[in-house]
């Protein structure tokens, strides 16, 4: 059954010119291209021989694995990459409210999520309360992302996203559901879809809201490890008309040999007496990592998407758009709050080495982390800064405004330092 919003996304203004400031006010600090030159190399180890001891867990999310298993960046800051090509969204902004075209170019921006999604190192799990704001002056959004949650005893961690660009906004909640499975008599990791929401509104007042697809870990015990996406991603208009677009993820098997990794297709449907039933003519079809189209009753085909194909940065395999993820300027060290992920010194660590200390600074701030949630026990989660919790079935955390107005002030009151040292 479908999710239906019952309330609207909030901004700290209107999706205008109120910020084109602060994207100037970026625009002279270079993009960087590579990561900084590592002090020793990453040492050598087997995954397997870790994740084994925790086979059949149900705690997986909560598990410590060693730095090196780890690229630098944060869950919060994977929360951001999700926008990495944000500019399909301003595309529909400029189509027409309840036109099928405006429907079908947001499925390809849910989709191409799974573009980036390659690589198999893990980031690293914030602290309750750890923020991480993006302004992206290319593609005109700014985005906040806090961990809202987290309960260890549930193994339960939430964040909560807003991001606001030309003509939209996008919220997100997602919170983690790690499991083990098997597949071809080998065992994988299955990080699942529906834990993930996300509700884009227009500011023509439409809305789109789709939970993610199954995103799967193979080679965790033998051949190369690769990630892949699974399962079905529907996305589906709020009003008038009931319309939504279903995209299978197609998997090669004996019958279906000619399939290739990353290929999908999809149709519109629309809802006539209580059952969704496709529009004739319609459908989409491509892989996510080379291109996605659209065929229309006409039979004629347009190429709504097609993959960026930049060389990756060679030690983890980021793109350029993450690359500048976890870049810390020194303008960024005047404004940022003391919560931001940037701020943590074993990320710092982990990009440059060395790799011991990285570990160390790494279990300081996890022990911080723990002995905090320890204090709170069985007790309520303490309230969020930015994002309060709601009553919408979609979007159960909305942020509530004021981040961009400290921000610009550069007053950000009594925010504590969470990472607790006194180098940060």
């Amino acid at each position: 059954m479908a999710l239906t919003r019952v309330n609207t996304a909030p901004s700290d203004g209107a999706i205008d010119d109120d910020w084109q400031g602060m994207l100037r006010a970026l625009s002279l600090e270079p993009e960087r291209t590579a990561l900084p030159q590592l002090a020793e190399p990453l040492p050598s180890a087997n995954l397997w021989k870790i994740l084994k001891e925790a086979f059949g867990s149900s705690k997986i999310v909560s598990m410590t694995l060693p730095l090196v298993f780890h690229e630098p960046i944060t869950e919060l800051m994977k929360r951001a990459e999700d926008l990495t090509h944000a500019s399909i969204l301003n595309e529909a902004a400029s189509l027409p409210k309840g036109s099928i075209e405006r429907h079908v170019k947001v499925a390809v921006f849910a989709l191409s999520f799974c573009q980036g999604n390659v690589r198999t190192q893990k980031p690293l799990s914030p602290t309750l309360g750890e923020t991480y704001e993006l302004i992206d002056k290319r593609q005109g959004f700014r985005l906040l992302v806090e961990e809202v949650y987290q309960n260890l005893q549930k193994d339960s961690f939430i964040d909560a996203m807003h991001a606001e660009g030309r003509g939209w906004v996008l919220e997100a909640v997602g919170e983690p559901r790690v499991k083990f499975a098997v597949t071809g008599g080998l065992p994988c990791i299955d990080i699942q879809g529906p834990s993930w929401v996300d509700c884009l509104t227009f500011a023509d007042g439409e809305t789109f809201t789709w939970t993610k697809m199954t995103v799967r870990v193979n080679g965790i015990m033998i051949g190369t490890q690769a990630i892949t996406c699974h399962g079905q991603i529907t996305i589906q208009a709020q009003g008038e008309p009931k319309r939504r677009v279903s995209i299978k993820f197609l998997e090669p098997s004996l019958l279906t040999s000619k399939v290739k990794k990353g290929q999908v297709e999809g149709v519109v449907e629309e809802e006539v007496k209580d059952q969704y039933l496709p529009l004739a003519g319609w459908k989409l079809q491509g892989n996510y990592h080379q291109a996605i189209d659209v065929t229309r009753p006409d039979k004629s085909t347009t190429r709504l998407w097609t993959a960026p194909s930049e060389p990756a940065e060679s030690r983890y395999g980021m793109s350029r758009y993450v690359l500048q993820l976890n870049q810390y300027t020194d303008e960024m060290r005047m404004v940022l709050p003391p919560t931001d992920s940037r701020r943590r010194k074993d990320l710092r660590l982990l990009e440059t080495g060395p790799i011991k200390q990285a570990e160390q600074e790494n279990m300081r701030i996890d022990t911080l982390s723990r002995q905090k949630l320890a204090r709170i026990g069985v007790g309520p989660c303490p309230a969020p800064r930015w994002f309060t919790a709601t009553d919408d079935p979609i979007v159960r955390y909305r942020y509530k405004g004021g981040y961009w107005a400290a921000r610009e002030s550069g007053d950000w009151g009594d925010i504590p330092n969470i990472f607790a040292g006194p180098e940060y």
